[in-house]
Formats: C-alpha cells, sequence, structure tokens
C-alpha cells in the first residue's frame, strides 16, 4: 500500500491559493455565459398596481393600455443610472446592456484582494526575517511586472489628480473603463500568475473554457446576423417617440434624445417579458416565437453580438481566434487539434464579419508570426513537421475567409477595409484622398489650408487620425499624468468642439489619460514581457506560445482600439502565462553569463 505525504502549512496554503485563482479565472470565463442565461430568464416586464404619473405617462406615450393604474413595468433590479432617465420617464438606450457584467467583474476583483491579503500573510509567515529581501529580489528579477505594478500607482495619482476623480475611478456611464476596471485587469494578471506554477491542469481548464464560451457567442452572433439580415425578419419591437403622441406639453419631443426609445412593446399581450428579448430579440411576437438567446443590439448592429458595439467584440475575437489557433497548431492529439480547428475557423469568419479592421490585423499579423514561428525546427522533428501542417492549414483558412466573406451588399470585406487603409496611408503620405474620392479632393483643394490639414487628419482612419492628433497634444499639455482616465472627454469638447471620449487608439489614449511617463510603463513593461520570452522561442510551451501570439494580436488591435472593462480582463490572463520568468530562464541567463566570463578569462590568458 502506497504511502501518503502529509502536505506542509506551506504547501495546502500554495495549494489553496491556486484554487482560489483559479476560481476567480474561471469565474471570468464564464461571464458572457452566465450573461447570456440572465437576459433570457430574468423576467424584465412586472405588473405594478398604482403606478406612478409618470409611469401611466409613458404607458400612454407607447400605446400601452392599462386599467384601474397598472402597468406593465421595468424590472427595477435592471434600473440603472440618471443618465437613462429625461424628465423622468425611464428610457433604456442602446448604451444599456452591458452593466450587468461590470458588477460581475468588481465582485472578481473583491476576490482577488482577498486573495491576494492572504498571499501576503502566508508569505510573511513563511518568510519570516526574509521578507524585504525575498520582495525585492522578486522585483529585481521580474522588472517588467515592477513596472506594471508602478504604472498602477502612477494611474492612481493620476485619478485622483483628475478634474473629474470620480468619473477617473468609476468611468463613464456605459464604458466604465476608470481605475477600478484597471484594477480589474490588474488582478487577472496577478491571478493568471498565481496559477501557472507547476499547474497545467487548471490552465488547460481555463483555455478551453474560455474558447467554449467564445466559440458559443460566436455562433449565436452568427447565426442571429443571417437571421436578421434575411428575409424572414420582418419585426422591429421599439416604438420611437412621435410628436403626436405628446399633444397635452407636458414633455417636449426637443427634451429627449431621439436617439433613445421607449422600453415597451406595442401590445402588452405581445410584449417581450425577459431583458435579452426586450434589448436584443425578435420582440413584439408572442413568447415562444422569439429566436432564441438574444445577440441583437438595439438600432442596428447586428453584427456585436451581446457587445456594446462591433469593435469592442472585435476586441475580444483578437484574443479568441488566436487562442483557438495556438491550441490547434500545439495539440498532440490530431482529433482534438480538429476543434480547435473548427472553432478557430467559427470565430474568424465572426472577426472578419465584425468587421473591425485592427482586430483583422492582429489576428493577421499574429498568424504570420505564427507560421514564422512553425517554420524554427524544434528538437522533436515528428512534433515539428505535425506543428507546421496544421499552420499552414490556419494559414489557407485564413486567406480563404478573407477572399471569400462578403457584407450584405456583397462586397469583400477585408478588400474593402485594406482598400480603405491604403487610401489612409496615400492621405497621409500625399495630403490628398485618391480619385474614388474625387468629389471630397476637390473641396478639399477649394478650403483654406488649416481647413484643408484638420480635413486631411480627420480622414484617417475613419475619423481616427484627429482623435489621434488631439490626444498627442493633450499628453503634451499634461506628459506627467495627464488628464486622468475617461476625462478627456471634457479636453476633446472644450479645446476641439469634439464629441468623444475616447481616442480610439490605447497608446494615445493612455498618453492623453495617464501621461507620457504612464504610457511608456505600460508599453515597455508589456514590451519587456514578450522580448524575455521570445529569447526561449525554441522551449515555449503550449501555454507560453498562446501568451506570446496573444500578445501580438492584441497590442496591434489596440493600437486602432480602447481597453474595454468586459475584455481587456482576458487578454492580463494570457499574459500572465508569459509574465513571470521561470527558474529555467534564470538558469540559463546565469549559464550563459557564466560560459561568457570563462571565455573572456581565457582569453585575456
Amino acid at each position: 500500500m502506497p504511502i501518503t505525504r502529509m502536505l506542509s502549512r506551506k504547501e495546502k496554503a500554495e495549494k489553496l491559493i491556486s484554487k482560489w485563482a483559479f476560481a476567480i479565472l474561471f469565474g471570468l470565463c464564464i461571464q458572457f455565459l452566465v450573461y447570456i442565461v440572465i437576459l433570457n430568464l430574468t423576467p424584465t416586464m412586472v405588473n405594478e398596481k398604482n403606478a406612478t404619473e409618470e409611469e401611466l405617462m409613458t404607458a400612454e406615450i407607447n400605446s400601452i393600455d392599462y386599467e384601474n393604474g397598472s402597468v406593465a413595468s421595468l424590472n427595477s433590479f435592471y434600473i440603472t443610472d440618471n443618465y437613462y432617465t429625461t424628465n423622468g420617464f425611464f428610457k433604456t438606450s442602446i448604451e444599456n446592456p452591458t452593466l450587468f457584467i461590470y458588477y460581475y467583474n468588481m465582485l472578481l476583483l473583491l476576490a482577488t484582494i482577498l486573495l491576494i491579503l492572504y498571499y501576503f500573510v502566508n508569505f510573511m509567515e513563511n518568510n519570516d526575517g526574509h521578507v524585504l529581501e525575498k520582495i525585492k529580489k522578486f522585483l529585481k528579477e521580474q522588472w517588467p511586472f515592477t513596472l506594471l505594478l508602478i504604472f498602477m500607482l502612477w494611474v492612481f495619482i493620476s485619478s485622483l489628480l483628475a478634474r473629474d476623480s470620480y468619473r477617473s475611478f468609476i468611468g463613464c456611464f456605459n464604458l466604465k473603463d476608470g481605475y477600478f476596471s484597471f484594477m480589474m485587469y490588474g488582478s487577472m494578471l496577478i491571478c493568471s500568475m498565481l496559477l501557472v506554477k507547476n499547474n497545467e491542469k487548471y490552465k488547460k481548464i481555463i483555455v478551453n473554457t474560455f474558447l467554449i464560451t467564445a466559440t458559443i457567442l460566436a455562433i449565436i452572433t452568427l447565426w442571429n446576423y443571417f437571421y436578421l439580415n434575411s428575409d424572414n425578419y420582418e419585426y422591429y419591437p421599439w416604438y420611437s417617440l412621435k410628436e403626436g403622441a405628446l399633444d397635452d406639453g407636458s414633455v417636449s419631443v426637443s427634451d429627449i434624445n431621439v436617439e433613445y426609445l421607449i422600453t415597451y412593446g406595442k401590445d402588452t399581450k405581445k410584449t417581450v417579458v425577459t431583458l435579452g428579448e426586450l434589448l436584443y430579440g425578435n420582440g413584439g411576437l408572442q413568447i415562444g416565437e422569439n429566436f432564441l438567446i438574444v445577440t441583437k443590439r438595439v438600432l442596428g448592429e447586428t453584427n456585436s453580438g451581446i457587445f456594446h458595439n462591433s469593435n469592442h467584440y472585435g476586441y475580444y475575437l483578437s484574443i479568441c481566434v488566436i487562442v483557438a489557433a495556438v491550441m490547434a497548431m500545439k495539440e498532440k492529439k490530431h482529433w482534438i487539434s480538429s476543434l480547435y480547428l473548427v472553432s478557430y475557423a467559427i470565430m474568424l469568419e465572426m472577426a472578419i464579419i465584425n468587421n473591425t479592421l485592427g482586430s483583422y490585423l492582429g489576428i493577421a499579423f499574429s498568424i504570420i508570426f505564427m507560421l514564422v514561428y512553425s517554420l524554427i525546427p524544434k528538437s522533436d522533428k515528428t512534433i515539428w513537421i505535425s506543428e507546421c501542417i496544421k499552420t499552414l492549414v490556419i494559414v489557407s483558412i485564413l486567406i480563404i475567409f478573407s477572399c471569400y466573406t462578403t457584407n450584405t451588399n456583397g462586397k469583400n470585406i477585408v478588400y474593402e477595409n485594406l482598400s480603405t487603409l491604403a487610401n489612409d496611408f496615400n492621405i497621409l503620405v500625399s495630403g490628398n484622398k485618391n480619385n474614388s474620392d474625387a468629389e471630397k479632393s476637390e473641396n478639399l483643394e477649394a478650403s483654406e489650408t488649416s481647413n484643408k490639414e484638420d480635413e486631411i487628419t480627420s480622414n484617417i482612419g475613419s475619423g481616427r487620425g484627429e482623435l489621434w492628433e488631439k490626444a498627442a497634444i493633450m499628453a503634451l499639455q499634461k506628459p506627467l499624468f495627464g488628464y486622468g482616465l475617461e476625462n478627456i472627454l471634457y479636453e476633446y469638447n472644450e479645446q476641439f468642439d469634439i464629441s468623444e471620449g475616447r481616442s480610439h487608439s490605447l497608446v494615445f489614449q493612455l498618453a492623453a489619460t495617464t501621461g507620457i511617463v504612464g504610457m511608456l510603463l505600460y508599453v515597455v513593461g508589456i514590451a519587456a514581457i514578450w522580448i524575455r520570452k521570445l529569447k526561449y522561442i525554441k522551449e515555449w510551451d503550449i501555454y507560453e506560445s498562446i501568451g506570446m501570439f496573444v500578445i501580438v494580436s492584441y497590442i496591434i488591435s489596440s493600437l486602432f482600439g480602447n481597453s474595454g472593462f468586459y475584455t481587456s480582463g482576458y487578454f492580463y490572463i494570457f499574459v500572465g502565462f508569459v509574465a513571470i520568468s521561470t527558474k529555467k530562464d534564470f538558469v540559463d541567463i546565469n549559464s550563459k553569463s557564466k560560459s561568457t566570463t570563462l571565455v573572456k578569462s581565457k582569453n585575456k590568458k
């Protein structure tokens, strides 16, 4: 009978920490599945007796019958901020659907803070008398991670100094990309670092859970996309405010943003009854006739799924597609590798239809890097050949899908985007648009020089050029701590008369909000993590490969987009797979430095 060794107190604590970190990461990986369940099962409308005057008025505006002061009303669970209220009439907008996920993320952040506190208590108990010495050694050896810790401190100070500190910490009402969200990103990085220590089982579960969730979302969104663009879709759940419905003069149409639509169906017997159907579904039909699970964003973006908009979904897909591709390349069992390939193909098709150019470029460059990586000879020739063949299949799928995927107008999506990109380069270099935009070019030539330069800049990157230019100006105005997270809305509006709160480039966004110093701390920290691990390219395991290729894809994507509280956390999970240089790396470094010293001493002799 084998003797079971009793675990020491230290080993038990490490095991608990690893399980705790795993639970938090697992919770993040399934958040969208949880959200879909919430959308489909939680009642939205409730019948209220003794309804308020405002609720009765809202029902009347929407031609909804009510009897004896009882009217269908929105479940109070879903009422969010005053941003969705005008003159006391509750309305929901296209900005609403993701707030639940923010609070879900904050619970994960709280769990991580408790985990870190427990970790440090345990660390101090096991290193009595050597705590400071070990911390200093760790921070010195893992200096890229140290830079990211300094970055978090820098952003905290920047947020305190911001014009609107509340907004800087909490974020704006819909995007919520304030300091608390940045803490959540960091918490996912720390959990991943605590998890990866000799724990292949947990890493595999995390990666597979992430991919299963992402694949389900892609399937649902593709299904929804094709349905909403088919002849079968005839109904629309919303009824806009009509001027004739406000004849009593109690509310002025001018007081109500026409982009906000009332949250009721016209017929209470057929009105939608779940939040999912309300915000995304084929509302207006009787229950059971709605198509399942809901992924259509209100007011028309059929390719954004449950995300706030298609760009946000694109940033998420820039991670998902690459994780599936790496797993397909690295998996030794061919039938499992085939499943990963199917997942990769589904999400790649969704990424192209999603039509976010930055995301597509990130995916494409990462796969090119993957092709280069596969050609590097490995110690096991059989595995090397297998990886080369699978990578060629991955590249082939990218090329085929890029060539044949079209939009609803029958035009090739990738070709259209790359043509736009080429035109942007032409504008940047020559200062003029190409011949395909002749009419606007003539207007440009007729304008004054200053206006001409502004228009040329604004034409780059679907208007991003102007945002980047103004963000750079703001960064130079406050190079040390910037204007604070989520605070450049005020500067765009007051200094440049631009109604925008994001620069649509993470680098420019960080430079303007956290200062040039803050931006460099972040960029250098991430780049150093990647470069350090690049030295050992032949020795990457499957999870280190995921981390390295995801960094390439996401960083390129982020050059054209922003961080997001419900997407960026995943990036840091995979950064955590490569954030710590292992003992193996230091052994290699030390052996190389020793051999170099010996050679030099021999040469001197």
